[in-house]
């Protein structure tokens, strides 16, 4: 999650940037309120995020994006135009399907590459994981 703090901002993501405007796929940087948007789901999804299953374990509309109109109605426009960005644009995430709401969300390798965690520090979580995991488990069977 440390890493993913201020993420929008640095010269990792701008390398991001002009690669995209490179393949054509983007014609500049997202706009500043995007971007500000992108890094508050990024810090969210790492909160949430699984590494035994590489997948963040809650919904979009729990990542904390959503706002509420006056009228009551809870909107994550905001939060699908971030995670459509980061999916389409800059290839850090990987969705089950067009349907954000419901959609589960994955990590890709080059998201992890752009934030600066090697595959071996990335192991050591998933091992550590799946060792907190085994210990609750035997603890659970006494």
């Amino acid at each position: 999650m440390v890493k993913a703090n201020g993420f929008t901002e640095s010269f990792s993501f701008d390398i991001a940037s002009a690669m995209s405007r490179r393949d054509g796929i983007r014609k500049r940087k997202p706009p500043f309120l995007r971007r500000r948007a992108m890094n508050a789901l990024l810090m969210a999804m790492c909160f949430y995020y699984d590494p035994l299953s590489n997948k963040v374990l809650r919904s979009l509309r729990e990542c904390g994006l959503a706002t509420k109109s006056l009228s009551g109605e809870v909107s994550i426009t905001r939060a699908i135009r971030a995670l459509e960005s980061l999916e389409k644009d800059f290839e850090f995430v990987a969705c089950s399907s067009d349907r954000y709401l419901t959609a589960e969300i994955f990590f890709t390798p080059k998201l992890f590459e752009f934030l600066g965690v090697f595959p071996l520090s990335l192991s050591e979580a998933r091992l550590k994981c799946l060792a907190a995991k085994n210990s609750c488990r035997e603890s659970a069977d006494e």
